[in-house]
C-alpha cells in the first residue's frame, strides 16, 4: 500500500513552488510589459503570480494597488471595475498589478479589454490567466506577450 505522508506532501509542495517560482522569474522580467495573457489554470496560477510578485517584491502582502479577480464568464459587465481601477492613481509608489482569471470570454468583453490594453498607464501591468490563447482575436493577441506556463513557447 502506498501513501504519502505529511512530511512527502510538504516536501513535494515546496519542490513543486520552487520550480514554479523559477519559471515564472525566467518568464516574467522585472521591468515588466503592460500586458500578459498567461495560458494556465485560471483557477489556480492567479494566486501564484500575486505570490510570485510579493516574494519578487514588486508589490507588498495585501497591496491595494493590486486587483484580483477570477471569473468564470467574464461579460462586458465586468469591464468597468477593471476601467476604474486602471483610471485610479496608485496608493503606493510600487507597481499597479492587474491579475484576472478567465475561464471564458465573450467578443464583446474582448474587445472592451482591449481598448484597455491598448492605453496602459504608466507602471500598470494586466496579467489574464486563460486555459487557452488560441480563444482570443488575434488583435488582442498582437498587443500582449503570450506566456504558455506549461508549454514550450513563450
Amino acid at each position: 500500500m502506498s501513501f504519502i505522508t505529511p512530511v512527502s506532501f510538504l516536501i513535494y509542495s515546496h519542490l513543486m513552488y520552487n520550480k514554479c517560482m523559477d519559471t515564472l522569474s525566467k518568464l516574467l522580467p522585472e521591468d515588466l510589459y503592460h500586458s500578459y495573457i498567461v495560458e494556465g489554470n485560471p483557477d489556480e496560477l492567479p494566486q501564484v503570480l500575486r505570490g510570485f510578485f510579493e516574494v519578487r517584491g514588486d508589490i507588498k502582502v495585501n497591496s491595494p494597488d493590486v486587483l484580483y479577480q477570477i471569473y468564470d464568464s467574464f461579460s462586458t459587465d465586468d469591464v468597468p471595475k477593471i476601467k476604474e481601477w486602471h483610471n485610479t492613481k496608485g496608493i503606493t509608489d510600487e507597481k499597479k498589478i492587474c491579475i484576472i482569471g478567465l475561464k471564458f470570454i465573450n467578443r464583446e468583453a474582448e474587445q472592451a479589454l482591449l481598448k484597455i490594453i491598448e492605453e496602459p498607464q504608466i507602471g500598470t501591468h494586466f496579467f489574464f490567466v486563460i486555459p487557452n490563447s488560441s480563444v482570443l482575436s488575434g488583435t488582442v493577441l498582437s498587443r500582449v506577450h503570450v506566456i504558455k506556463v506549461n508549454g514550450n513557447e513563450n
